[in-house]
């Protein structure tokens, strides 16, 4: 979930294929902010947010008014709703499973949880590396460039040198 303003909180629905929002000024029912719900599919590129097929969106982080970013887990990709202009666009691929959305001020990145790790989309040009974990699989946490997660789910960035992380499969 995330804040779109002060009185809209936008959250994405895994298996409805859409992305709804609630007006919290008056506790409205949830409607349908990008996507169509119900309809999955793979259509990202130069679509306006409600023309978009999504397929299992996961995160969501709304960093400025105007920027909206969506992970979605069956396509391994980030991407990013231009609010001003309802347009929707491929901001990175190449993330496995992509999950969890935060954002590192720090690092001015964005930190996604994907299978066995953690990985960091630079938010100008797309650019991805590995922050933590691998594309292997397991159980030992030592130090975070060589931890092995198995399912992280969430990240908060603490300091310019620390984030905490919790992992559902490893329970920690």
């Amino acid at each position: 979930m995330t804040y779109l303003d002060d009185d809209t909180l936008l959250f994405t629905l895994f298996y409805g294929a859409c992305i709804e929002s609630v007006d919290l000024s008056v506790l409205s029912q949830p409607t349908t902010y990008a996507g169509q719900c119900g309809s999955q599919g793979s259509k990202y590129e130069g679509h306006r947010i409600h023309e978009v097929r999504m397929h299992h969106p996961t995160g969501i982080l709304s960093l400025r008014e105007n920027l909206v970013y969506f992970s979605t887990w069956a396509h391994s990709s980030v991407h990013v709703i231009e609010s001003l202009t309802d347009q929707v666009s491929t901001l990175s691929t190449g993330i496995p499973r992509a999950r969890m959305l935060t954002y590192d001020p720090y690092h001015h990145a964005l930190l996604v949880a994907v299978d066995f790790g953690i990985m960091r989309v630079d938010p100008s040009d797309g650019s991805a590396v590995w922050l933590s974990g691998s594309t292997n699989s397991g159980s030992e946490l030592s130090d975070f460039h060589n931890a092995r997660f198995l399912f992280p789910v969430d990240t908060v960035v603490v300091s310019d040198t620390a984030i905490i992380t919790s992992d559902h499969l490893n329970n920690r």
